[in-house]
């Protein structure tokens, strides 16, 4: 594995620019990652994805942390409920052939992406996924999976019959925020990972993290 570099950027949005982060793990995928609320302090320096972006360096993949709308440097307003579009902004983004060279290289179609999210940012990683099929089937293509941590029952669109991609849960069995139950029968029981001893902040469960991940990249 090539030891990872990051490089600051902006990217544009619907409603300004997102001020982003892409760290570079040598590999021909991304990870696009979205932190939790910003109302509570969240922000692309969260720790949980922090963790999200050491795992997928381990598995090859590249990643791109990003602050919503209203955080950091990104310009715009909070909405709470608009910034879904951040997230298809930035998957956009990532998955012109010519972000990547070796992408371009490889395939027209540029490279593959995963969506991630943590609470908040789990919240409207899905309500982008569940979109993309009809208002953005290119991108749609391109996305090889999708793994969301804790995301809030209340914040998630109404259930789907069939998941768009690959989509893989964690929850905390301690989680305060989510209940796991609720997550189960939303998404199914066999698409669920209940980590014990861990509530809605993931102290101490970077292995289950790492062990998500890697399933999720490889297939399993």
């Amino acid at each position: 594995m090539k030891l990872s570099c990051a490089q600051a950027m902006f990217i544009a949005g619907e409603v300004g620019d997102l001020e982003a982060v892409i760290s570079d793990a040598g590999g021909k995928h991304v990870a696009v990652l979205s932190h939790p609320h910003p109302a509570y302090g969240g922000s692309m320096h969260d720790g949980v994805l922090s963790t999200l972006s050491e795992a997928f360096h381990s598995c090859g993949v590249r990643t791109m942390r990003y602050n919503f709308r209203g955080v950091g440097l990104s310009q715009g307003h909070y909405s709470g409920t608009q910034e879904w579009q951040d997230v298809v902004s930035v998957a956009s983004y990532c998955s012109r052939p010519e972000m990547f060279i070796e992408a371009a290289d490889s395939s027209s179609s540029g490279p593959a992406i995963y969506l991630c999210g943590y609470s908040f940012g789990a919240g409207m990683t899905f309500q982008a996924l569940v979109r993309l099929r009809s208002l953005y089937p290119q991108l749609a293509d391109q996305i090889r999976g999708c793994l969301l941590i804790a995301p809030p029952l209340q914040m998630l669109p109404p259930p789907v019959e069939t998941l768009p991609c690959r989509t893989r849960v964690i929850v905390g069995a301690r989680d305060h925020v989510v209940a796991a139950e609720d997550l189960e029968n939303y998404f199914g029981s066999h698409n669920v990972t209940v980590i014990e001893h861990t509530d809605h902040f993931f102290v101490g469960a970077q292995e289950s993290i790492f062990k998500s991940v890697e399933e999720l990249v490889n297939g399993s």
